[in-house]
């Protein structure tokens, strides 16, 4: 009957409480997968133009970092620097749009990693092919060739890994939640166990 009945400690209609969270918690899965759209293509891109250059290097020892620092580890440093160092942004609560930046960028720096190694990984098995031997043959720039046809290509299995990567941002945001206090199923379901 979609009735799940009432919370022992609030006594509040559980569906209730989880229509006011669960949009929470959709918004910040929402914007770490933007992030991890942007950063990691973009990076990724890079990675793949640059390869074997000082680009390559940089942001693949970042990719490599985000993909193995526990997301914990990344709210507190995050918290630390730009909560209480900087004081530009807030270590908790989500009263404002800026609540959301320290949780969406602890939550999408894993994700910003895979996805920027998968997607060098695609264009270089693209820039292999023989379209862009011809491009190349054309007298095209390397940049211009890979932003017209190796990218479109390359973007399948780009496409493909996202998909996975939505149910891990919102995994990931039962830890992040409760890091930043921010009121969404995360922090719900923790309270629950």
């Amino acid at each position: 009957h979609g009735d799940l009945g009432r919370s022992f400690f609030t006594n509040k209609s559980v569906m209730d409480q989880l229509a006011k969270r669960i949009p929470i918690s959709l918004k910040l899965a929402g914007f770490s997968m933007i992030l991890t759209i942007v950063f990691g293509v973009g990076f990724g891109v890079l990675m793949a133009v640059g390869k074997d250059r000082l680009p390559d290097h940089v942001l693949g020892t970042f990719s490599t970092v985000a993909l193995s620092v526990p997301g914990f580890w990344i709210a507190i440093v995050l918290i630390f620097i730009f909560a209480e160092q900087w004081k530009i942004l807030p270590s908790s609560g989500i009263s404002d749009g800026s609540g959301f930046i320290l949780p969406a960028v602890t939550l999408a720096l894993p994700s910003i990693g895979v996805c920027a190694r998968l997607t060098r990984s695609a264009i270089l098995d693209e820039i292999g092919r023989q379209y862009m031997t011809v491009a190349d043959a054309k007298g095209m720039s390397r940049r211009r060739a890979v932003v017209r046809h190796a990218f479109g290509n390359a973007l399948i299995p780009i496409i493909t890994v996202l998909a996975p990567l939505v149910v891990d941002l919102m995994i990931g945001s039962l830890v992040i939640e409760k890091i930043f206090s921010i009121p969404g199923i995360g922090s719900l379901m923790i309270a629950a166990i």
